[in-house]
């Protein structure tokens, strides 16, 4: 039985947000947490060269120009004394010749900065173990070559003296936080994803990046966590952190979102650069701003001015702003479909009717089922007179819904559809960043049942599991999950009426 507790902070990814931010949390952590951990990537933003020119700093770091070392400042260093054991790391696939890799390597030695690589840190009850790179040939690829994984993963599981293992691994399992959309394609290993079944039992914690769509999210393999710590290389969301506390239960996850001036809702590379060369650096400063300094400083007119001032009066004070109308109507049902990934075709439909406080979901075990499943919801659906709620910003599930019934040849009784996301756009103002169902819901105040699962890991595991096992259990997530975006749905608009 494991008796120690380890407090483990994660990141990873960290390929354009601001570090100094980073750094500023980091440094405040009480208590300070047993190690930091960093899954990888673009480690040379790490490194503070005392030079001039990008092309100086490039043959640096490739290993062609000599510099002394104190002209370099090693911020995983400065990072390691802000845990009580320090910082732990593995390269990503960024950068991606072998050769600046070592490099910066060398440059990030120090005082109790450890390369995970071939390297576990062991402690009283765990090991803390490493693989760097991506599986998939893409940049930095070690392990492209899955004999020498397997190898390299033996090696590890050896050299970890029977401890409790906790992963941390660039690139993820295979069919874990691994779906890349744009591509359609999974990226993790499936050789690590064996290995991780086979000794699941050894490993309660893997911590992964690569894949920066799964930041934030976690999954299991057996009794395997596998937690996904990469920020999104988008300036509009925010700087992800992990807390992850572990002893012999499962692991439990915290996380910390950092925000810049860019969090707020019109203001763009352009407005942020203004900002700047302003004074104005975070959002103490903005928040000070009346509405003329920010007219005058972002160089717009009074309209444009007034809607970033709700905007930050909504940040500045935690509070939704109403500004415009807002009006419900008399009888509504609220509507939610499921489709595959591509979105080629549905195969839930979830309506829940307000009057009667009725919801009916329609369900297709497999793909041939659609038609029949659309035929039910068009004779359900037409003998309502009143007016379709939806959430997604572009009429998704009316556009969906109205291409698969014309695939199909079937009448649609039904009017356009009333997507909220614009509707609500248009008469609120949040402390949000993205203004979803989930993060405005969730502000509101409701409590979800799966509130770490989303539309896209829905529909991976109806397509890579439900449709291969027709596990019943996985079913009821389905229809857990669809009838909380039908009830979110509704709590919002009462709410907001």
């Amino acid at each position: 039985m494991t008796s120690e507790k380890l407090r483990i902070v994660a990141f990873s990814d960290y390929h354009i947000h601001d570090i100094d931010m980073l750094d500023e949390y980091l440094r405040a952590l009480k208590p300070k947490p047993d190690f930091l951990v960093y899954a990888g990537d673009v480690m040379e933003r790490f490194l503070v060269l005392d030079i001039e020119g990008m092309q100086t700093r490039e043959r640096v770091l490739r290993g062609t120009l000599k510099i002394k070392r104190e002209l370099i400042r090693n911020r995983f260093e400065e990072f390691a004394t802000y845990a009580k054991n320090g910082i732990c790391y593995v390269t990503g696939n960024w950068p991606d010749e072998p050769e600046m890799v070592s490099t910066v390597k060398q440059f990030l030695e120090g005082k109790n900065v450890y390369d995970l690589h071939d390297n576990p840190i062991l402690t009283k009850d765990f090991a803390i173990a490493g693989i760097e790179g991506s599986f998939d040939g893409v940049g930095y690829s070690p392990f492209s070559d899955t004999k020498k994984l397997k190898k390299y993963l033996e090696k590890t599981l050896k050299q970890c003296n029977n401890k409790k293992i906790i992963l941390v691994s660039h690139a993820p399992p295979k069919n874990s936080l691994d779906y890349q959309p744009g591509s359609q394609v999974h990226l993790g290993s499936s050789v690590l994803r064996k290995f991780i079944e086979k000794n699941q039992k050894s490993i309660p914690l893997v911590i992964c990046g690569h894949l920066h769509s799964w930041g934030g999210k976690s999954d299991h393999i057996g009794n395997s966590t596998i937690v996904n710590v990469a920020t999104y290389d988008d300036l509009k969301k925010p700087g992800l952190v992990a807390s992850i506390n572990i002893d012999s239960k499962s692991p439990i996850i915290n996380w910390k979102k950092l925000y810049g001036l860019d969090i707020i809702h019109g203001i763009g590379p352009t407005f942020l650069e203004r900002l700047n060369q302003s004074g104005i650096f975070d959002l103490d400063d903005l928040f000070n701003l009346q509405q003329d300094q920010l007219e005058k400083y972002l160089k717009t007119n009074e309209k444009q001015a007034y809607n970033i001032s709700l905007e930050i009066k909504a940040w500045k004070e935690n509070r939704m702003i109403k500004y415009g109308k807002f009006q419900k109507d008399k009888d509504i049902c609220y509507l939610d479909i499921e489709t595959d990934l591509g979105q080629t075709y549905i195969w839930l439909i979830g309506l829940h009717f307000e009057k009667t406080n009725e919801t009916i979901q329609y369900f297709a075990k497999n793909p041939k089922q659609e038609k029949q499943m659309l035929e039910k919801f068009s004779k359900k659906i037409s003998g309502f007179n009143g007016k379709i709620y939806t959430f997604s910003a572009t009429n998704f599930d009316d556009r969906v819904i109205k291409k698969r019934m014309d695939f199909h040849k079937l009448d649609r009784p039904f009017e356009d559809m009333i997507d909220l996301k614009w509707v609500i756009e248009n008469s609120f103002r949040f402390p949000l960043t993205r203004y979803g169902l989930k993060e405005i819901s969730d502000f509101l105040g409701y409590s979800y049942k799966y509130d770490d699962l989303d539309g896209m890991q829905v529909a991976y595991k109806y397509q890579n599991e439900y449709l291969k096992t027709k596990d019943k259990k996985l079913l009821k997530t389905f229809l857990e999950y669809n009838e909380d975006d039908l009830k979110s749905l509704q709590f919002v608009v009462k709410k907001l009426s």
